[in-house]
Parts: structure tokens; C-alpha cells; sequence
């Protein structure tokens, strides 16, 4: 009533071009929210098949919601793996119901209700075995990245490696714990002591993750922008426009903790045309870009703009007085 109908146009043309195409640069096979959430809700997500078949033993209440919960959670699994658009977290509903579907199949382990659990018990060891050996993997490059970095072809991998990074060495180690505990959870499951396997393997893992956010996260956080996010933070209160531009990103909207002055819409054009307003348009203020440096020949010989400097596999420059 307030503004009339162009919001919902807008919404509605949104979510027709999420459905029809890659949005943002985000897109993926028809398989990779499966994907998602089969690693990502390591290991509550191998103990879910078990509760999709229906068992005569169930009270009542139990069955009417587990039915529900396999609806949900197949529901949103099948629209998101149709949609174009492939973002981690649009999956997300899947978490409830997955989690609870794992805790059915638990609940009815330690009551004896369950007695092959083959696939479970192959399937934790090899999902938790390949998630820590890859986090240790990740680990051992920061460490050893100066005798990596001279076989690495990539300009831009080589460049990011280059960043600053503190390593303790036992990051490793993180690795290493996921796999004792998926490992030493199997021995548990097939010794039927499946009390001590689930408090083993979900505690287990919260630790693996509690320590890998702070110690591990961080760092290939930094390889990966942390120069930007840098640059991205000393433009944090200061009246500029600042893109970042031949890859898709938020940060330079939430780092520099842009006003909407300084954006398409606050200028009054149109999103797609807010690169060229930054090079060629009459701006009133400062205008800094942002790019990959396997992007330096497009952006660089751009006469209205000019290089600042380079830092770890991103370029800054910014518009020419």
C-alpha cells in the first residue's frame, strides 16, 4: 500500500533469476547441496538412513514426525538442487530435521531396535578420515609454504600464500583428532557400545571444529583476502566509494562498513552500472577499486584509474583526480 508493486516485482524477479541462473557468480551441480550437507553435518548425516524406513515398534507421535522431518528435509534438498543458485547455507533448513532423524536412528541403537549399521560404520570412517587428513593437509601448506610456494603455478595461489600467517605447529594435530575419534567411534559402534560412540563421535567433532574456527580458519582466511579486508578496514568512516571489481564479493560492502550513499542504489543507477560510474562517471569523491592481479591486464590500463600498490595476489587502485 506504501510503495506499490514494485517491491514484490523486484522479489519476484529475484527469485525467478536465482532459480534460472547462477546469481552472483555462485553456481554448482545438481548433487552439491547432498554434498553439503553429507560433510557439513558430519556424522549426523549418516545415521539418518536408518530412519527412513518405517518400523511397526514406532509409537505414533514418533512416526507422524519423523515423516515430517524426512518431507522437510527432502523438500528443501530437491528445490535448492533445482535452483541455479548454489550457496552453502540455502540448505540450511535440512540441519533440523537431519539432526533429528540421526538422533531417531540413535534412540533406537541404544534400545536394540537397530542391528545392521554396515554403511554407518564404513562411512563415518572414511568421511571422518578424509575431513581430518584434509584439515591437516591445509594445516601442513601454511607451515611449509616456503617450500611449497616455488611449485605452485598460479600467480594468484602463489601470491596469497605469501601473506602473513601465524602457525603454533601442532595444527596438524586438529586433523589427526578427527581421525582418532571417527576411527576409534567405529570400534566403539561395532563393540555395540553405542552410547560411548555417539558421545565420542559428536564430541569429538565439536572439539575438532572448536579448536579448528581459531586456529585454522584464520589463517586460510587471510591467504584468501585478508588484504583486501584490510584495505577493506582502513576506508571504514570515510566518505569513498569502494568495489571491488572482476570477482564477486561482500566485503568491501561489510569491511568498509559502506553507507548507501555510496552505493548504485544511493546514487541513483544501476547496479550493473556502478563500475563504469566509479572509472568514468562525475564522481565527487574518492574511488578505489579492488582486483586480482590474473585480472591486471583489463583493469590496469585503464587510464582513469591508477595502481596504488599490490598485496598478496590483489591489486588496489583508485580513480585518477
Amino acid at each position: 500500500m506504501t510503495n506499490g508493486p514494485v517491491f514484490l516485482e523486484a522479489f519476484f524477479k529475484y527469485q525467478v533469476r536465482l532459480l534460472t541462473t547462477g546469481d552472483a557468480g555462485f553456481s554448482g551441480p545438481f548433487y552439491y547441496h547432498f554434498l553439503v550437507v553429507l560433510i557439513g553435518c558430519f556424522p549426523a548425516s549418516l545415521f539418518i538412513f536408518h530412519s527412513f524406513k518405517k518400523d511397526k515398534t514406532d509409537e505414533p507421535g514418533h512416526e507422524d514426525f519423523r515423516l515430517i522431518m524426512m518431507i522437510l528435509m527432502f523438500v528443501v534438498l530437491i528445490i535448492f538442487s533445482i535452483v541455479k543458485t548454489k550457496i552453502v547455507h540455502y540448505s540450511s533448513m535440512t540441519y533440523y530435521p537431519l539432526t533429528f532423524l540421526a538422533a531417531f536412528t540413535a534412540y533406537k541403537l541404544i534400545n536394540g531396535k537397530v542391528e545392521r549399521i554396515g554403511f554407518i560404520k564404513y562411512s563415518t570412517a572414511i568421511i571422518g578420515v578424509f575431513i581430518g587428513l584434509l584439515l591437516s593437509a591445509l594445516s601442513l601448506i601454511g607451515i611449509f609454504k616456503e617450500d611449497i610456494i616455488p611449485y605452485v603455478q598460479d600467480e594468484f595461489v602463489r601470491a596469497n600464500l605469501l601473506a602473513d600467517s601465524v602457525w603454533f605447529g601442532f595444527e596438524p594435530l586438529i586433523g589427526a583428532l578427527l581421525i582418532f575419534v571417527s576411527l576409534y567411534g567405529v570400534y566403539l559402534l561395532n563393540k555395540k557400545q553405542f552410547a560411548k560412540a555417539f558421545v565420542l563421535l559428536y564430541g569429538g567433532t565439536a572439539l575438532t571444529l572448536s579448536l579448528m574456527l581459531p586456529l585454522i580458519l584464520p589463517q586460510i582466511e587471510n591467504y584468501v583476502q585478508g588484504a583486501p579486508v584490510e584495505f577493506y578496514k582502513s576506508l571504514r568512516g570515510k566518505d569513498v566509494y569502494v568495489k571491488s571489481v572482476g570477482f564477486r564479493s561482500y566485503a568491501d560492502i561489510y569491511y568498509s562498513d559502506k553507507k548507501k550513499i555510496n552505493s548504485a542504489s544511493g546514487i541513483g543507477i544501476k547496479h550493473k552500472d556502478i563500475e563504469d560510474f566509479l572509472i568514468n562517471g562525475d564522481i565527487s569523491k574518492p574511488a578505489y577499486l579492488v582486483t586480482k592481479i590474473n585480472e591486471r591486464e583489463k583493469w590496469t590500463k585503464i587510464p582513469n584509474l591508477e595502481v596504488m600498490f599490490e598485496k598478496n595476489g590483489f591489486i588496489f587502485m583508485r580513480r585518477r583526480k
